[in-house]
């Protein structure tokens, strides 16, 4: 009789524990409006900004590249290339506006390049890596 008992709290337990780990690491949607897009990248555990990217400028900081962002600020294949064989990491990262506050977020390259400044976008938050996020829609 008490070892029914006991599994039984130990089931009960364990769905609670499932449920609150679920409800933790659930995506959690929001929307707001690109501000500005930053590319970095990682070389001899130094970090580096390679280019940002305003609605008035493109301020391009590694002369390696300057030509690159004259021609577009959409990363190609080609582009894409040349920046991994320079830096050992890449960072794509767009910076949303949300009311009074801006946040910088990781983004898939093809999400770097899918928004544009000033557009609105809504997106998910992954919980387990709070400084990355994935565009659900392009709202403009």
């Amino acid at each position: 009789m008490i070892q029914k008992r006991s599994l039984a709290i130990l089931l009960a337990a364990a769905v609670l524990i499932s449920a609150v780990g679920y409800l933790a690491l659930r995506p959690t949607k929001a929307e707001g409006a690109v501000d500005h897009k930053t590319i970095t990248g990682t070389r001899d555990s130094m970090s580096y900004t390679i280019v940002t990217i305003t609605d008035t400028e493109v301020i391009v900081k590694d002369e390696e590249f300057n030509e690159d962002f004259k021609v577009s600020t959409t990363i190609n294949e080609t582009l894409a290339h040349r920046l991994d064989s320079w830096y050992d990491e890449i960072n794509y990262i767009i910076s949303v506006r949300t009311g009074d506050e801006t946040v910088a977020y990781f983004v898939s390259r093809e999400d770097f390049n899918k928004v544009d400044i000033g557009g609105r976008i809504r997106y998910t938050i992954l919980r387990f890596k709070t400084t990355t996020i994935r565009i659900i829609k392009i709202l403009d």
